[in-house]
């Protein structure tokens, strides 16, 4: 049987190699250039799924132990590098516009961040938002995960204050407070988010809440007027036109 080292050996590579191809892909996208993001994206993809797909990390899955995790175990080291191999997955699909897909490998991510309460909630709140995208679920059902994600990120954030100076953090945090229309909460939060990853412009951090706006209306979501008001709120607040 490998070792938890050596499939942390091979899951680096395959996550540096996917970090690299995003880029390159994004790149590419803002050029126009779709046929050739899309050949990066691929190829970042193909990597992680390789190393997912090697029998021996389904098995080292298949024997995690039960929560809480020892995170100096090999269970607790290997746990954190799956949710990201999964996390990356799902955003490599997500760029490649296969939501299916991605909303998939977030789940898997996501199931594995609640089990082991994990801070970092990158794949919860993409679960969601795909489930909103895809109109799998309307807001209204999806609030009670979002009011309890936001908290999970706050009581996070009290716990360890190493967790402010990640400014996506609190981009996570207002984006659960703006879907459930606490407007000047999830202000702050992006104002935050904004000063510690020193974007240039905050409008990026509600282009996806765009898209989200964009599908509830196409899917007749009763809450659609809701997150539209909010969207426009947070705009005035950030100085976006």
């Amino acid at each position: 049987m490998i070792s938890v080292q050596a499939l942390l050996d091979r899951i680096a590579p395959a996550l540096a190699a996917a970090s690299v191809a995003r880029k390159k892909g994004d790149g590419r996208r803002r050029l126009q250039r779709e046929d050739d993001a899309h050949a990066a994206y691929r190829d970042g993809l193909a990597g992680v799924e390789a190393v997912i797909a090697l029998p021996e990390l389904a098995a080292a899955r298949a024997e995690l132990p039960a929560p809480p995790l020892d995170p100096l175990s090999e269970a607790g080291r290997l746990v954190p590098e799956v949710v990201e191999l999964l996390g990356t997955t799902g955003g490599l699909y997500q760029r490649l516009g296969d939501l299916p897909q991605a909303l998939r490998s977030y789940g898997e991510g996501a199931d594995l961040e609640t089990r082991y309460g994990l801070p970092g909630t990158y794949n919860r709140l993409n679960a969601l938002k795909l489930e909103l995208l895809t109109g799998g679920r309307s807001l209204a059902d999806l609030s009670p995960r979002l009011l309890a994600l936001a908290e999970h990120i706050r009581l996070s954030l009290d716990k360890d204050k190493s967790l402010n100076d990640s400014g996506w953090v609190h981009a996570d945090l207002g984006d659960c407070l703006a879907l459930l229309g606490r407007t000047e909460e999830a202000g702050r939060a992006y104002a935050t988010f904004i000063a510690k990853t020193e974007l240039r412009s905050p409008e990026r951090t509600l282009d996806v809440l765009k898209k989200i706006a964009k599908a509830m209306h196409g899917n007749a979501d009763a809450d659609t007027a809701r997150l539209e008001q909010a969207i426009a709120t947070l705009q005035g607040q950030l100085g976006t036109a």
